[in-house]
């Protein structure tokens, strides 16, 4: 929740200022093909870029976000990409507080904006956006087995579960 309260803030400060023609649309998602739809943080048509802005709210998190790239951060990115059809785009790292004062007033960090924010470049990559969305059609077919064996399955009570486990290794599939 930190981030989806934090985004706006990114964009005002630290995306606007590079980016004048961009536009936060953080609410509007773009469909990418049936049931898949991707919902970018700011787009800029007149730059050809897609932003998605992450906001890690310890020093230490941030400097973790930005030495090594989670790759479910760049599959988001690729994928908004797909959406806006951009062949560019970034990840907008912003450092920012949670703490607040007595009032609810924001306590920003005492660290200048130029060094709590980053622009790590993502570049479209067409394999890799053809991979996932070959990844989306494996899911769903995937899915859809899951479902059809759960809505078929039996449910144990918790004694049942337990006297199953004295022989063998269970795992229930809700606690996967």
């Amino acid at each position: 929740q930190h981030g989806i309260f934090s985004e706006e803030e990114a964009y005002n400060t630290v995306v606007k200022p590079f980016f004048p023609e961009s536009k936060y649309q953080s609410s509007e998602s773009i469909s990418i093909k049936e049931s898949v739809w991707v919902t970018p943080d700011v787009i800029d048509d007149s730059e050809g870029l897609t932003i998605d802005i992450k906001c890690p709210y310890t020093p230490y998190t941030y400097f973790q976000n930005i030495s090594k790239l989670k790759d479910t951060y760049v599959s988001q990115v690729q994928m908004q990409m797909i959406g806006t059809k951009h062949d560019k785009g970034f990840l907008c790292f912003y450092l920012t507080s949670t703490q607040t004062d007595d009032f609810g007033n924001k306590i920003e960090y005492e660290i200048p904006i130029e060094k709590r924010h980053k622009y790590i470049p993502i570049v479209g990559d067409k394999d890799y956006q053809k991979e996932i969305l070959i990844r989306i059609d494996d899911f769903f077919g995937v899915r859809d087995t899951i479902h059809s064996h759960l809505v078929q399955a039996n449910e144990l009570t918790d004694l049942e579960f337990f006297e199953l486990c004295e022989n063998k290794k269970v795992t229930r599939f809700k606690d996967k």
